[in-house]
């Protein structure tokens, strides 16, 4: 349906023209984020290093993709080469079910009865789309006024059997007291503003090393909050930021940590939501939490047309037997031995 016909039906009703004219914007938004979800957009050709090059279509693949000639050097490629649905025998309407899915929290199987695919297909779906999101935000920084801290949380070896360690169940504790090696860090940094950044770079007490590797995902100039720990101060002031250490007795309207404690708030819940994380994934999983975070506001129908649009926008040359091995938070599974 045209705007002008939605403009004429909007006419019927009992809405003033201010009214009228902001759903009509917000209908335009819609179609426009749409059209930027499903447009390919190749920067160059997978099979020459021609930047934009010229392009005639050339057929269609047996699954029905469509197919480009570079007419530069006479060679084809798909539409969606370097995109989530490239080398992948699934449509896209299956990979959106999958997307929705994943922001949702649902359990694999469930997903995988509603596309009718094995689970473990839908696990593997799942890791790339997470693959994907964390390298389109593994540059990404925040800035202004900023809260840095640590949550802690289990490490975990779901789906693994590991020789001599039991199971655990949700909601244990720690075997010991304090940060121990058993715990996992994980590093956040959320601006006033609401854009986060969210790591793991260890197990335990987070060392100078990570505090400077952290702090490049900050932006020059801003100012920081924190509470007691002094790895990041060093790697601040290079970057020419202010930072303030606070207790919880300091706090004020204006110097406080409550807007990084939310985001903990979220990250735990999160992970009660999906049923745990296997810690060898947790990167993957800090990415979405920074989708889930940043796109809060939005409705999942919103969510999933504002990602799709982002990762039509990144090429990532990969198959999806390398993410076994690949992006892979590495530990010693010794410290189930505590």
């Amino acid at each position: 349906m045209e705007i002008q016909n939605i403009a004429a039906n909007l006419s019927n009703i009992k809405l003033d023209q201010f009214q009228i004219e902001q759903i009509l914007d917000m209908v335009e938004e819609y179609i426009e984020a749409n059209e930027t979800a499903s447009t390919p957009i190749i920067e160059h050709c997978p099979k020459c290093p021609e930047k934009h090059p010229k392009m005639i279509k050339a057929g269609h693949t047996k699954s029905g993709k469509q197919m480009y000639r570079c007419k530069s050097c006479n060679k084809r490629f798909v539409a969606d080469t370097g995109q989530l649905t490239f080398y992948s025998y699934q449509s896209l309407s299956k990979w959106k079910v999958v997307l929705k899915d994943t922001l949702n929290g649902l359990a694999l199987r469930e997903t995988a009865l509603k596309i009718g695919v094995h689970y473990v297909t839908v696990f593997r779906m799942r890791h790339k789309l997470l693959h994907f999101i964390e390298m389109i935000l593994a540059n990404d920084s925040v800035g202004d006024i900023a809260e840095i801290d640590e949550k802690y949380i289990l490490a975990s070896h779901k789906g693994t059997k590991l020789e001599g360690v039991d199971p655990r169940k949700h909601g244990s504790i720690a075997p010991k007291p304090g940060i121990t090696d058993i715990l996992v860090c994980i590093m956040t940094v959320v601006s006033r503003g609401g854009n986060t950044f969210i790591h793991t770079y260890n197990t335990g007490r987070p060392t100078d090393v990570n505090g400077y590797e952290f702090c490049q995902h900050i932006d020059k100039e801003s100012y920081c909050f924190t509470d007691g720990i002094n790895i990041y101060d060093w790697s601040l002031k290079k970057r020419n930021c202010g930072v303030k250490h606070l207790k919880l007795d300091e706090y004020t309207k204006t110097d406080h940590l409550n807007t990084v404690n939310g985001l903990h708030s979220f990250i735990e819940s999160e992970i009660i939501y999906y049923r745990n994380i296997s810690t060898k994934y947790i990167n993957r999983y800090n990415s979405l939490f920074m989708i889930q975070y940043n796109f809060r506001k939005l409705n999942i129908s919103e969510k999933v047309t504002k990602l799709l649009g982002m990762l039509r926008q990144h090429q990532q040359y990969f198959y999806i037997r390398q993410l076994s091995k690949e992006s892979i938070f590495k530990f010693s599974n010794s410290i189930f031995d505590l």
